[in-house]
């Protein structure tokens, strides 16, 4: 058929109405239950008169009724039939995927090399299983790039036949021939180009080594495409108008795949971050789309929110900045969704809650909301304002609030039937709420038993986010006697389950082993930790540098290693170097510094430097202190201000200092007295000890006495086995102690 077509000179439109006789040919064939399994040019004959005839079924098989199928199927592993001919789940041995849309790929071949004058794939260049890795996973460049004359639509039709799934192509030779004739009459067809989350999925499914430095872009440019789809769906007036937008965002999706290209190893250096790539990016897309600021804005932001989730925060301002720019340029489309202004408000929000400015998330983020509300107040961008004010609220201490915004998010996302990814990233949200702040575990844990069935539903058991909820489960667990035992076991299925997911040198393992070393630090199993600190640590380093939050976080886990041993000599260094490197990235203000730095002072103090200690602690002092206001709503930074000034008055008790130290013990009482409720009974014990310390010292044994009682009242609602009713018999103990030591005579 491809040589008659060459000698006789045909146009595109006679060649494909001879094509049209080959699947008359084929359709008959395939209504009498006959599946070819080997079409290729040579095997469809064309007479002298024009008669198209299909020849040589010698592999042929029948079909079953109804399904496609063929009933006689040859075992899985045999490859049947001419290479180059064969479909991709020909080439995989896959006998129960060969049906009659396997014949429908042999014909969309043999329509590609009758209207290109070349083949689809070239067999005869490479070895064989460089072949099969190009059927199964490359797409032959579309027809209408390749050939002059080839319109949109016939492309589509050849490359329809062409998908690798085969319930995506025609299902029949006559499905196929229908959609020839609807295309030679002018008239619209039923075949469709992949959609851009196709197109990016498939790219992925190419790149699988190359997407495994890069799920974070990943993530937040799917989840652009899909939204960004959404919006031109609404948008579609009319065929031309729809065409229009979806070639705009096709341009947009391109750029994106480029910047994955242009960060592989294989082009940059094996030492390429991904970062290093996507900077400078932001300035390339100012070049490629200079004529279309609303593509322009869109990729700006994407990449704002992608610098981000890596923690370059400064590259993402320069980002979402130029984002707003070219939302001022002077041919900005008097038409363009308002979604896209408010989406660049809320991702502000979110590079100023980050940084810690947490009066500038709310001024940007209110703006936002009522952006979102105005547009839709039903719709998922108002939600998904809701959740970053709750995150907000969380970071000021406000948890009622917190709780109620976050819940009134998850009730809109309820009544639009949205239980995907957000939905459970805010279940566990509301988890942390609910655990961390409010004490109150039992609900938290029911939540995350929950989240933990909703991804195994939508995902299937070993997908990572399922191993995400089982380290949230494992984090409820650890805190109630009866199940402390399966927190290990759980963090170690969540560890494996990811590394399947991600490979051994993804960052996303790096976390989870991590994880799984501070559990094994817990159990005293320190050889096998140590070798997990030290994985992790690398994975870190060569994705991210020696400079990054993440970086820092292995190096603090490791001079815990230490401390865990008791070597607080090797564990200093070590904690002071992750220090600089959290100061150097972002505010002293952030929790993740605080935290460092009490740390830092408590090695300082086990290796006898009590001023370098006192001098960590008040550092943080100077900055918790102004938030340590009366006020039962502020639990987060009220937690850390007992863990600190416990550490700051111990330190001072030890030099002597008693006067010093309890000015601070009475800090920390009033702490615990007036910012935490019943709901809080560790917190509001832990607040009073430092004071109880004071005064067994100094000899006031029966105002001791007062406080010691009160804290086994407050701590009467908590779970008579809770760990902490050790410190509380530990205290009681010393009083005893105390107290007869005041009424025995000296010898």
């Amino acid at each position: 058929i491809t040589s008659y077509a060459r000698v006789h000179s045909l146009a595109i439109g006679e060649r494909v109405n001879l094509f049209l006789a080959a699947c008359a040919g084929l359709a008959y064939a395939h209504r009498n239950g006959v599946l070819h399994r080997d079409l290729k040019p040579k095997n469809i004959i064309v007479g002298d008169t024009g008669a198209v005839k299909v020849i040589d079924f010698g592999v042929a098989r029948l079909v079953r009724g109804g399904n496609g199928l063929p009933a006689n199927d040859t075992a899985t592993g045999e490859l049947v039939g001419t290479l180059q001919a064969m479909s991709p789940e020909q080439v995989s041995a896959t006998a129960s995927e060969i049906g009659t849309p396997t014949d429908i790929y042999a014909l969309g071949l043999i329509l590609y090399e009758l209207l290109a004058n070349r083949r689809a794939y070239d067999c005869n260049s490479e070895s064989l299983e460089a072949v099969i890795k190009r059927i199964q996973e490359f797409d032959p460049p579309a027809l209408n790039t390749l050939v002059p004359g080839v319109s949109r639509d016939l492309s589509t039709i050849v490359a329809t036949c062409l998908r690798k799934d085969p319930k995506e192509r025609y299902q029949s030779a006559g499905d196929l021939a229908a959609d020839l004739n609807r295309y030679l009459k002018g008239s619209p067809i039923r075949a469709r180009d992949p959609s851009l989350v196709d197109s990016l999925r498939y790219w992925c499914k190419r790149n699988r080594l190359l997407m495994a430095g890069m799920s974070l872009l990943a993530g937040v440019l799917m989840a652009s495409v899909v939204t960004i789809t959404l919006f031109a769906l609404r948008a579609e007036k009319s065929r031309v108008a729809a065409m229009k937008e979806r070639n705009r965002v096709s341009g947009m999706l391109d750029f994106f795949l480029d910047a994955f290209r242009a960060s592989s190893p294989e082009l940059q250096g094996p030492d390429t971050q991904l970062r290093d790539v996507l900077e400078p990016a932001v300035k390339d897309a100012e070049v490629a789309f200079a004529s279309d600021p609303r593509s322009l804005a869109e990729v700006q932001l994407t990449l704002g929110q992608t610098l981000r989730s890596l923690s370059a925060l400064d590259a993402a301002n320069v980002a979402v900045e130029a984002a707003e720019r070219s939302m001022t340029a002077p041919n900005w489309p008097e038409d363009s969704q308002p979604e896209i202004a408010t989406k660049v408000l809320l991702e502000r929000a979110k590079l100023e809650l980050v940084r810690g400015n947490y009066a500038g998330a709310q001024a940007v983020l209110a703006k936002g909301i009522r952006q979102a509300y105005a547009i839709d107040p039903r719709a998922s961008l108002y939600a998904d304002g809701l959740a970053l004010e709750a995150g907000i609220y969380f970071q000021l201490g406000d948890l009622d609030e917190a709780e109620k915004v976050l819940r009134k998010s998850l009730a809109l996302m309820e009544e639009a039937g949205d239980d995907g990814d957000d939905y459970s990233d805010r279940l566990i949200f509301l988890a942390n709420i609910l655990f961390s702040t409010r004490a109150r575990f039992q609900e938290a844990e029911v939540v995350v038993e929950r989240i933990v069935g909703l991804e195994e539903k939508r995902h299937g058991p070993e997908h990572p986010r399922v191993a995400r909820a089982l380290q949230q489960l494992a984090r409820m667990y650890r805190v109630r006697v009866e199940t402390a035992a399966l927190v290990e076991p759980i963090i170690r299925q969540a560890a494996e389950l990811i590394e399947k997911a991600y490979g051994p040198e993804h960052p996303a393992t790096a976390s989870a082993i991590a994880k799984l070393a501070q559990s094994l630090i817990r159990s005293n199993h320190l050889d096998e930790a140590k070798q997990l600190i030290e994985r992790s640590l690398d994975i870190y380093e060569k994705h991210f540098g020696e400079q990054h939050d993440k970086t820092a976080a292995a190096i603090e886990l490791l001079a815990n290693w230490y401390a865990a041993g008791r070597d607080y000599a090797a564990a200093l260094p070590l904690q002071e170097r992750a220090v600089r490197i959290l100061r150097q990235s972002g505010s002293d203000d952030r929790g993740t510094v605080q935290n460092s730095l009490i740390t830092l002072g408590g090695y300082r103090a086990k290796l006898g430097d009590k001023s370098g200690a006192v001098t960590a602690y008040q550092e943080v002092w100077r900055v918790l202190e102004p938030m340590a206001v009366p006020d039962s709503k502020a639990a987060v930074d009220n937690i850390q201000s007992v863990v600190l000034l416990a550490s700051l008055v111990e330190v001072l008790l030890e030099q002597g200092k008693y006067v010093e130290a309890e000015k601070y013990a009475r800090q920390c009482l009033d702490i615990a007295e007036n910012n935490f409720d019943d709901g809080h009974p560790i917190w509001r014990f832990r607040g009073r000890v430092p004071i109880v310390n004071v005064l067994l010292l100094t000899d006031r044994i029966d105002e001791a006495r007062l406080i010691v009682t009160a804290c086994r009242d407050v701590f009467r609602i908590a779970d008579p086995e809770h760990p902490e009713w050790k410190r509380i018999r530990e205290l009681e103990k010393r009083l005893q102690v105390a107290d007869t030591a005041l009424r025995e005579p000296a010898l």
